[in-house]
């Protein structure tokens, strides 16, 4: 009975570990990456006199563009991190 739980105890921590990881990382790229958007936006439009803050208010707008190369880039940046850990603290063996 005890066997059955195993797998799923250690999928769990493993899962949980990445999540967390996961979410920051995405954070990070997205605010990077909207910056790089916002700024190439705001090129675009200065010459019709829109201001650098009226470009801001367009943030739900813009988001998506970002978010395409965010999330694979923190996906990555995600899994190195949590099995570069569970390799530096030994858990992969302990799992084997």
């Amino acid at each position: 009975m005890i066997k059955l739980f195993r797998p799923r105890t250690l999928q769990c921590y493993i899962l949980r570990e990445f999540i967390v990881a996961f979410l920051l990382a995405t954070a990070a790229c997205t605010l990077l990456m909207l910056l790089f958007v916002l700024f190439i936006t705001a090129g675009d439009y200065e010459q019709y006199g829109i201001t650098s803050s009226q470009i801001a208010l367009l943030f739900p707008y813009l988001l998506p563009k970002p978010l395409t190369y965010a999330i694979p880039l923190a996906a990555m940046i995600a899994a190195t991190v949590v099995f570069g850990r569970l390799s530096a603290e030994n858990e992969i063996l302990a799992a084997q």
